[in-house]
Protein backbone atom coordinates (compact mmCIF):
# COMPACT_ATOMS: atom_id res chain seq x y z
CA UNK A 1 0.00 0.00 0.00
CA UNK A 2 1.61 3.39 -1.21
CA UNK A 3 0.17 5.54 1.63
CA UNK A 4 1.72 9.21 -0.67
CA UNK A 5 -0.34 8.22 -3.48
CA UNK A 6 -3.35 7.29 -1.78
CA UNK A 7 -3.12 10.71 0.71
CA UNK A 8 -1.87 12.77 -2.52
CA UNK A 9 -5.32 11.39 -4.22
CA UNK A 10 -7.22 12.08 -1.51
CA UNK A 11 -6.19 16.00 -1.10
CA UNK A 12 -6.43 16.08 -5.00
CA UNK A 13 -10.07 15.14 -4.71
CA UNK A 14 -10.59 17.23 -1.35
CA UNK A 15 -9.22 20.13 -3.35
CA UNK A 16 -11.72 19.51 -6.53
CA UNK A 17 -14.66 18.98 -3.98
CA UNK A 18 -13.89 22.32 -2.55
CA UNK A 19 -13.31 23.97 -6.04
CA UNK A 20 -16.81 22.60 -7.34
CA UNK A 21 -18.74 24.10 -3.74
CA UNK A 22 -16.70 27.42 -4.16
CA UNK A 23 -17.94 27.89 -7.69
CA UNK A 24 -21.48 26.59 -6.45
CA UNK A 25 -21.34 28.91 -3.41
CA UNK A 26 -20.40 32.25 -5.87
CA UNK A 27 -22.75 31.31 -7.91
CA UNK A 28 -25.81 30.86 -6.03
CA UNK A 29 -24.11 33.24 -3.27
CA UNK A 30 -26.82 36.24 -3.50
CA UNK A 31 -29.75 34.00 -2.93
CA UNK A 32 -27.62 32.11 -0.10
CA UNK A 33 -27.23 35.77 1.15
CA UNK A 34 -31.00 36.70 0.74
CA UNK A 35 -32.04 33.66 2.18
CA UNK A 36 -29.83 33.85 5.29
CA UNK A 37 -31.55 37.50 5.46
CA UNK A 38 -35.28 35.91 5.27
CA UNK A 39 -34.54 33.45 7.64
CA UNK A 40 -32.68 35.86 10.45
CA UNK A 41 -35.59 38.42 9.91
CA UNK A 42 -37.65 35.71 11.33
CA UNK A 43 -35.29 34.88 14.11
CA UNK A 44 -34.95 38.59 15.25
CA UNK A 45 -38.93 38.80 15.31
CA UNK A 46 -39.41 35.13 17.32
CA UNK A 47 -36.11 36.93 19.59
CA UNK A 48 -37.69 40.60 20.06
CA UNK A 49 -41.14 38.66 20.83
CA UNK A 50 -39.22 36.65 24.05
CA UNK A 51 -37.34 39.88 24.92
CA UNK A 52 -40.27 41.98 25.65
CA UNK A 53 -41.96 38.71 27.66
CA UNK A 54 -38.75 38.39 29.66
CA UNK A 55 -38.26 42.53 29.87
CA UNK A 56 -41.80 42.40 31.22
CA UNK A 57 -40.76 39.90 34.15
CA UNK A 58 -37.41 41.20 34.71
CA UNK A 59 -39.15 45.04 35.22
CA UNK A 60 -42.05 43.38 37.38
CA UNK A 61 -39.15 41.91 40.06
CA UNK A 62 -37.16 45.04 40.16
CA UNK A 63 -40.40 46.42 40.83
CA UNK A 64 -41.57 43.95 43.34
CA UNK A 65 -37.84 44.13 45.12
CA UNK A 66 -38.11 48.24 45.11
CA UNK A 67 -41.51 47.85 47.10
CA UNK A 68 -39.83 45.24 49.40
CA UNK A 69 -36.50 47.89 50.32
CA UNK A 70 -39.41 50.47 50.98
CA UNK A 71 -40.68 48.31 53.19
CA UNK A 72 -37.58 47.08 54.96
CA UNK A 73 -36.37 51.02 55.35
CA UNK A 74 -39.46 51.63 57.13
CA UNK A 75 -39.55 48.53 59.81
CA UNK A 76 -36.33 47.82 60.33
CA UNK A 77 -34.83 51.03 62.05
CA UNK A 78 -31.10 49.13 61.45
CA UNK A 79 -31.95 49.50 57.92
CA UNK A 80 -29.60 52.47 57.18
CA UNK A 81 -30.20 55.15 54.23
CA UNK A 82 -26.52 53.81 52.95
CA UNK A 83 -27.49 50.21 52.81
CA UNK A 84 -30.69 51.16 51.19
CA UNK A 85 -28.66 53.42 48.82
CA UNK A 86 -26.49 50.03 48.04
CA UNK A 87 -29.30 47.76 47.72
CA UNK A 88 -31.38 50.04 44.80
CA UNK A 89 -27.55 50.40 43.26
CA UNK A 90 -26.77 46.67 42.83
CA UNK A 91 -31.10 46.05 41.69
CA UNK A 92 -30.15 48.53 39.16
CA UNK A 93 -27.06 46.98 37.88
CA UNK A 94 -28.49 43.78 38.34
CA UNK A 95 -31.23 45.06 35.72
CA UNK A 96 -29.53 46.34 33.51
CA UNK A 97 -27.18 43.41 33.17
CA UNK A 98 -30.49 41.41 32.76
CA UNK A 99 -31.67 43.29 29.54
CA UNK A 100 -28.63 43.10 27.79
CA UNK A 101 -28.30 39.77 28.38
CA UNK A 102 -32.44 39.52 27.03
CA UNK A 103 -31.52 42.02 24.06
CA UNK A 104 -28.50 41.19 23.00
CA UNK A 105 -30.20 38.11 20.55
CA UNK A 106 -32.52 40.14 18.81
CA UNK A 107 -29.20 42.93 18.53
CA UNK A 108 -26.91 40.43 17.10
CA UNK A 109 -29.90 38.52 14.35
CA UNK A 110 -30.96 41.77 13.27
CA UNK A 111 -27.28 43.18 12.58
CA UNK A 112 -27.22 39.72 10.92
CA UNK A 113 -30.16 40.02 8.93
CA UNK A 114 -28.70 43.89 7.63
CA UNK A 115 -25.30 42.49 6.80
CA UNK A 116 -27.17 39.58 4.88
CA UNK A 117 -30.03 41.77 2.92
CA UNK A 118 -26.99 43.92 2.52
CA UNK A 119 -24.65 41.63 0.97
CA UNK A 120 -27.01 40.09 -1.34
CA UNK A 121 -27.69 43.64 -2.54
CA UNK A 122 -24.09 44.34 -3.26
CA UNK A 123 -23.65 40.82 -4.96
CA UNK A 124 -26.56 41.84 -7.38
CA UNK A 125 -25.88 45.37 -7.62
CA UNK A 126 -22.54 44.17 -8.58
CA UNK A 127 -23.10 41.74 -11.18
CA UNK A 128 -25.57 44.24 -13.09
CA UNK A 129 -22.90 47.01 -13.09
CA UNK A 130 -20.87 44.46 -15.01
CA UNK A 131 -23.76 43.10 -17.15
CA UNK A 132 -24.55 46.88 -17.81
CA UNK A 133 -21.03 47.31 -18.97
CA UNK A 134 -20.63 44.02 -21.11
CA UNK A 135 -24.20 45.19 -22.92
CA UNK A 136 -23.12 48.98 -23.51
CA UNK A 137 -19.53 47.29 -24.93
CA UNK A 138 -22.04 45.06 -27.78
CA UNK A 139 -24.32 47.32 -28.22
CA UNK A 140 -21.79 49.60 -28.85
CA UNK A 141 -20.24 47.04 -31.22
CA UNK A 142 -23.50 46.39 -32.81
CA UNK A 143 -23.87 50.39 -33.49
CA UNK A 144 -20.40 50.39 -35.01
CA UNK A 145 -20.47 47.13 -37.12
CA UNK A 146 -24.22 48.20 -38.64
CA UNK A 147 -22.26 51.65 -39.71
CA UNK A 148 -20.10 50.15 -41.67
CA UNK A 149 -22.39 48.25 -43.52
CA UNK A 150 -24.16 50.82 -43.93
CA UNK A 151 -21.22 52.73 -45.43
CA UNK A 152 -20.03 50.14 -47.91
CA UNK A 153 -23.55 48.25 -48.87
CA UNK A 154 -26.41 50.75 -47.98
CA UNK A 155 -29.08 51.15 -45.84
CA UNK A 156 -30.87 47.99 -47.20
CA UNK A 157 -28.33 45.46 -46.85
CA UNK A 158 -27.71 46.60 -43.48
CA UNK A 159 -31.87 46.24 -42.70
CA UNK A 160 -31.73 42.47 -44.19
CA UNK A 161 -29.01 41.52 -42.04
CA UNK A 162 -30.45 42.96 -39.44
CA UNK A 163 -33.96 41.68 -39.78
CA UNK A 164 -32.85 38.11 -40.91
CA UNK A 165 -34.25 39.58 -44.88
CA UNK A 166 -33.54 37.78 -47.80
CA UNK A 167 -32.42 39.53 -50.79
CA UNK A 168 -35.53 38.57 -52.85
CA UNK A 169 -38.08 39.56 -50.39
CA UNK A 170 -36.34 42.75 -50.25
CA UNK A 171 -36.73 43.29 -53.70
CA UNK A 172 -40.58 42.32 -53.83
CA UNK A 173 -41.29 45.05 -50.74
CA UNK A 174 -39.60 47.86 -52.44
CA UNK A 175 -41.41 46.51 -55.35
CA UNK A 176 -44.70 46.70 -54.07
CA UNK A 177 -44.05 50.11 -52.15
CA UNK A 178 -42.96 51.67 -55.31
CA UNK A 179 -45.92 50.39 -56.71
CA UNK A 180 -48.12 51.34 -53.85
CA UNK A 181 -46.72 55.36 -54.43
CA UNK A 182 -47.18 55.17 -58.23
CA UNK A 183 -51.28 53.89 -57.66
CA UNK A 184 -51.34 56.92 -54.93
CA UNK A 185 -50.40 58.95 -56.94
CA UNK A 186 -52.83 58.46 -59.85
CA UNK A 187 -55.44 57.95 -57.77
CA UNK A 188 -54.79 61.84 -56.08
CA UNK A 189 -54.32 60.12 -52.69
CA UNK A 190 -52.21 62.76 -50.55
CA UNK A 191 -51.59 62.04 -46.65
CA UNK A 192 -55.15 62.08 -45.04
CA UNK A 193 -55.58 65.84 -43.57
CA UNK A 194 -58.31 66.09 -40.91
CA UNK A 195 -59.22 68.46 -38.28
CA UNK A 196 -56.40 68.07 -36.64
CA UNK A 197 -53.85 69.60 -39.29
CA UNK A 198 -55.51 72.75 -38.48
CA UNK A 199 -53.03 73.09 -35.54
CA UNK A 200 -49.46 73.94 -36.49
CA UNK A 201 -48.01 71.57 -33.72
CA UNK A 202 -49.99 68.40 -34.84
CA UNK A 203 -47.83 66.36 -37.58
CA UNK A 204 -48.31 63.19 -38.48
CA UNK A 205 -46.34 60.02 -37.52
CA UNK A 206 -45.79 57.11 -40.40
CA UNK A 207 -43.67 55.65 -42.37
CA UNK A 208 -43.33 58.68 -44.62
CA UNK A 209 -42.07 61.20 -41.43
CA UNK A 210 -40.20 59.17 -39.05
CA UNK A 211 -36.76 56.85 -39.57
CA UNK A 212 -37.39 55.09 -36.52
CA UNK A 213 -40.85 53.96 -38.29
CA UNK A 214 -40.38 49.99 -38.56
CA UNK A 215 -41.94 48.37 -41.65
CA UNK A 216 -42.60 45.38 -39.58
CA UNK A 217 -44.59 46.99 -37.15
CA UNK A 218 -48.48 45.99 -36.76
CA UNK A 219 -50.89 48.79 -35.28
CA UNK A 220 -50.42 47.85 -31.81
CA UNK A 221 -46.75 48.12 -32.06
CA UNK A 222 -46.76 51.44 -33.33
CA UNK A 223 -48.52 52.85 -30.28
CA UNK A 224 -46.82 51.02 -27.79
CA UNK A 225 -43.80 53.40 -29.64
CA UNK A 226 -45.42 56.41 -29.16
CA UNK A 227 -47.31 55.56 -25.70
CA UNK A 228 -42.92 55.04 -24.75
CA UNK A 229 -41.99 58.51 -25.72
CA UNK A 230 -44.66 59.64 -24.12
CA UNK A 231 -44.05 58.46 -20.95
CA UNK A 232 -39.88 59.43 -21.50
CA UNK A 233 -41.78 63.63 -22.03
CA UNK A 234 -43.65 62.97 -19.10
CA UNK A 235 -40.41 61.69 -17.06
CA UNK A 236 -38.32 64.67 -18.27
CA UNK A 237 -40.91 67.05 -17.34
CA UNK A 238 -41.31 65.56 -13.79
CA UNK A 239 -37.58 65.26 -12.72
CA UNK A 240 -36.06 68.55 -15.44
CA UNK A 241 -39.46 70.50 -15.33
CA UNK A 242 -40.12 71.14 -18.84
CA UNK A 243 -39.44 69.43 -22.39
CA UNK A 244 -39.55 71.26 -25.64
CA UNK A 245 -41.81 69.50 -28.01
CA UNK A 246 -38.96 68.93 -30.45
CA UNK A 247 -37.64 66.71 -27.92
CA UNK A 248 -40.31 64.36 -28.57
CA UNK A 249 -40.28 65.15 -32.50
CA UNK A 250 -36.75 63.49 -31.98
CA UNK A 251 -37.58 60.79 -29.73
CA UNK A 252 -40.43 59.80 -32.49
CA UNK A 253 -37.41 60.26 -35.27
CA UNK A 254 -39.63 63.22 -36.63
CA UNK A 255 -37.85 66.34 -38.38
CA UNK A 256 -37.71 69.77 -35.82
CA UNK A 257 -39.97 72.15 -36.43
CA UNK A 258 -39.19 75.97 -35.39
CA UNK A 259 -42.63 76.17 -33.41
CA UNK A 260 -41.17 73.13 -31.62
CA UNK A 261 -38.63 74.74 -30.33
CA UNK A 262 -40.48 77.63 -28.95
CA UNK A 263 -43.43 75.58 -27.07
CA UNK A 264 -43.79 72.72 -25.03
CA UNK A 265 -44.86 71.32 -21.72
CA UNK A 266 -43.22 72.95 -18.70
CA UNK A 267 -44.05 72.51 -14.83
CA UNK A 268 -45.84 75.18 -13.14
CA UNK A 269 -47.88 75.53 -9.64
CA UNK A 270 -51.48 75.81 -12.03
CA UNK A 271 -50.61 72.66 -14.28
CA UNK A 272 -53.80 70.91 -15.36
CA UNK A 273 -53.49 67.14 -15.22
CA UNK A 274 -55.51 64.84 -17.08
CA UNK A 275 -56.82 61.56 -15.16
CA UNK A 276 -53.71 59.41 -15.23
CA UNK A 277 -51.82 62.23 -13.51
CA UNK A 278 -49.75 63.24 -16.55
CA UNK A 279 -48.68 66.82 -17.66
CA UNK A 280 -47.56 65.90 -21.23
CA UNK A 281 -49.58 63.79 -23.75
CA UNK A 282 -48.45 63.47 -27.16
CA UNK A 283 -52.61 63.53 -28.45
CA UNK A 284 -53.83 60.07 -27.53
CA UNK A 285 -57.56 60.00 -25.71
CA UNK A 286 -58.72 62.07 -23.94
CA UNK A 287 -59.52 60.58 -20.51
CA UNK A 288 -62.36 63.25 -19.98
CA UNK A 289 -63.97 63.09 -23.24
CA UNK A 290 -63.51 59.35 -24.22
CA UNK A 291 -66.59 59.98 -26.83
CA UNK A 292 -64.21 62.88 -28.54
CA UNK A 293 -61.30 60.03 -28.93
CA UNK A 294 -58.14 62.22 -30.24
CA UNK A 295 -55.70 59.25 -31.47
CA UNK A 296 -56.23 58.79 -34.70
CA UNK A 297 -55.00 55.35 -36.41
CA UNK A 298 -55.71 53.68 -39.96
CA UNK A 299 -54.94 49.79 -40.51
CA UNK A 300 -54.63 47.96 -43.25
CA UNK A 301 -53.02 45.05 -45.07
CA UNK A 302 -50.13 47.45 -46.07
CA UNK A 303 -47.84 48.88 -43.31
CA UNK A 304 -47.65 52.11 -45.70
CA UNK A 305 -51.30 52.97 -45.22
CA UNK A 306 -50.84 53.39 -41.64
CA UNK A 307 -50.45 56.26 -39.46
CA UNK A 308 -51.08 58.48 -36.15
CA UNK A 309 -51.84 62.08 -35.83
CA UNK A 310 -49.50 63.47 -33.00
CA UNK A 311 -51.61 66.73 -31.42
CA UNK A 312 -49.51 67.75 -28.39
CA UNK A 313 -51.45 69.46 -25.36
CA UNK A 314 -48.25 71.70 -25.12
CA UNK A 315 -48.26 74.72 -23.08
CA UNK A 316 -47.42 77.24 -24.98
CA UNK A 317 -44.42 79.13 -25.30
CA UNK A 318 -42.07 78.07 -22.73
CA UNK A 319 -38.48 78.78 -23.23
CA UNK A 320 -38.96 82.18 -22.03
CA UNK A 321 -39.73 80.40 -18.38
CA UNK A 322 -37.18 78.30 -17.94
CA UNK A 323 -35.34 80.55 -15.98
CA UNK A 324 -38.33 81.81 -14.00
CA UNK A 325 -38.87 80.29 -10.35
CA UNK A 326 -40.97 77.74 -9.44
CA UNK A 327 -43.20 79.27 -7.52
CA UNK A 328 -43.66 82.22 -9.89
CA UNK A 329 -44.71 80.96 -13.36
Amino acid sequence: MNLPVIFTKALAGVKQAAGTGSLIVRKNADKLMLGGGVVSFVITIVETVKATNKTNEVLEYKEQKEALIEQESAANETYTPAIRLMDEKNLKRTTRIELVKIWSRPAVSAFATVIFFGGAWKIVNGRYVLVSAAYDRLDDFTRRYRRNVVDRFGKDVDWEMAHGLKAEEMEAERKAAEEYQEERKKKGKLVPRTQYSKNINNQIFDIHTSELWKRWWLPDQAIHFVNQIEREIQSMVETRGYAFLNEAYTKLGMPMTAQGQLVGWIKTPKNLHDQRGQYASLGFANDECPEDERRRILSSPSNEEMYIWITPNCDGVIYNLIDVPFHQR
